[in-house]
């Protein structure tokens, strides 16, 4: 215990003493040495409650002041403790997590947890706040596998703490609004990632309305800046479970994250385009709400998207980009990527919906200059593009773009998509 409580060999002490169980560890691989340090059964029950006393009082203690004194506990010191702790048992790590979160709720906690810990957090400071989520966020990191069972104690303050943070009637400062903002969001990428199948339409209502008000905002938030806000980083991880994608539709998300592919091209507003960083992530969104089309959110917002890239391709050429170096961005190469998917869904609906017929001819026109000579698209690549095209035009009325691809079925065009060609040609 003295060698935990001391600065200079708390880490050997944390790396030598095993909190773990007897019918865990394996004696037979287990270090001779190593096993004279580890915790006896008959003596958990008094030893745990007074590991977690210190371990807590190692990652709450500040540093002294000068230099590098804000901030608390440095984040490698803090995994350490947090790991060193991730070998208790379940109801172990549950005193640990109450004497955590003991601040934000009443003893014993009432029937209105949420209201309670709003209502304590008017006499919280934003230091405190700020040094909670951080801990959370290592929690989440360093005791994902055994913080399941035990997630609400944590998840229920972090809720409240969001609400409080936009509660327009609060007295918090913007500054300290957005720093706690930030880590929020931050903490719930981390927890959506690890736990997506968590009960979150039981916690959605505490959220929803929040979240949708913040990211009707995202595509004013992103205009001319460097940095990608945690917001979208949060979207990120909700999108990548198709358990969480109920949030993207109760929430409206998808248009205003649409609205950000036309960022700067759009003559309907003053904004300027997003930065590379964010049309990353806004694609990684998209990609990961096309795994599944039969139950996508985009399956609602699909004339949209081919809105905002019609306007986005059509404004570069008015601007002088040539055809040839538009396709080959980075961002047409992840536009393709969509279109495509968009392109065999449409393709297998509009048999029996002619509701589609100008989606459809506004996803081929959006794909026509993949087939060109001078892109940068493989022949496999061309050959799929075809493909779709095939399977959309026999149910196209008409198309004003019928001449280009015409030029496009000309011989010798440097890809094997024969078949494909005959075909349309015929058509």
């Amino acid at each position: 215990m003295r060698r935990l409580v001391d600065h200079d060999t708390k880490r050997e002490e944390m790396a030598n003493f095993s909190l773990q169980t007897e019918d865990v560890v394996e004696d037979e691989d287990e270090d001779k040495n190593k096993r004279a340090f580890r915790l006896e059964t008959s003596h958990r029950s008094v030893v745990i409650p007074l590991v977690i006393k210190i371990v807590y009082g190692l990652i709450s203690q500040r540093r002294k002041k000068g230099k590098g004194a804000r901030g608390g506990t440095s984040v490698a010191e803090r995994n350490a403790s947090i790991t060193f702790l991730s070998a208790m048992r379940p109801d172990e790590i549950e005193i640990f997590l109450r004497r955590l979160t003991r601040v934000f709720y009443t003893d014993p906690p009432g029937a209105k947890k949420f209201f309670e810990i709003k209502t304590r957090l008017e006499n919280i400071t934003i230091t405190r706040q700020v040094a909670f989520l951080n801990t959370c966020i290592s929690l989440v990191q360093c005791m994902s596998r055994v913080l399941i069972s035990k997630l609400d104690i944590v998840l229920q303050p972090v809720i409240a703490i969001l609400q409080h943070v936009e509660d327009e009637d609060a007295t918090t400062k913007n500054e300290d609004r957005s720093r706690l903002r930030q880590l929020v969001f931050k903490l719930l990428a981390e927890i959506w990632e690890r736990y997506p199948d968590a009960d979150w339409r039981h916690y959605s209502p505490n959220y929803i309305s929040i979240l949708k008000n913040l990211v009707s905002k995202v595509p004013s938030m992103v205009t001319g800046g460097n940095s990608v806000p945690s917001l979208m980083l949060a979207l990120r991880a909700m999108s990548s479970s198709e358990s969480l994608w109920f949030h993207f539709q109760d929430g409206n998300f998808l248009e205003p994250l649409v609205k950000v592919i036309s960022l700067g091209f759009d003559s309907r507003d003053e904004l300027r385009a997003a930065n590379d960083n964010v049309m990353n992530i806004l694609f990684d969104i998209f990609e990961n709400l096309i795994e599944n089309m039969s139950t996508s959110p985009l399956l609602e917002n699909v004339e949209i998207v081919l809105e905002h890239l019609h306007i986005r391709f059509s404004q570069s050429s008015k601007r002088g980009v040539a055809a040839a170096k538009m396709v080959r961005s980075a961002f047409a190469l992840r536009s393709l990527k969509l279109l495509a998917h968009l392109g065999d869904l449409i393709a297998s609906k509009l048999p029996t919906s002619s509701d589609l017929h100008d989606t459809a001819s506004k996803l081929v026109q959006l794909l026509l200059p993949f087939l060109e000579l001078t892109a940068d698209s493989s022949s496999n690549v061309k050959v799929y593009i075809l493909h779709i095209i095939t399977k959309i035009v026999p149910h196209l009325k008409s198309f004003e773009w019928k001449s280009n691809l015409i030029r496009l079925l000309g011989p010798n065009k440097g890809y094997d998509a024969r078949d494909d060609r005959v075909e349309l040609t015929r058509t």
